[in-house]
């Protein structure tokens, strides 16, 4: 099975239906350079899911004019 980049980013982001990342998930199970393609898609989404909390916490509230 040939998985391209941008299905392993939505995997990634959890945006695959059960049907889909399970084939992601075996066919990662079975191939080292796969999961290598994986590690920079997740750790972009881990980065970003951190900097989105960090600016969750810093956001001031609006102020009216």
């Amino acid at each position: 099975m040939s998985i391209s980049d941008e299905t392993l980013m939505a995997y990634a982001d959890g945006e695959l239906d059960q049907a889909e990342a399970a084939a992601v998930e075996a066919a990662l199970a079975a191939d080292p350079g796969l999961q290598a393609r994986l590690r920079p898609f997740s750790e972009t989404r881990r980065l970003l899911g951190g900097m989105a909390g960090m600016i969750s916490r810093h956001r001031r509230p609006a102020t009216r004019r």
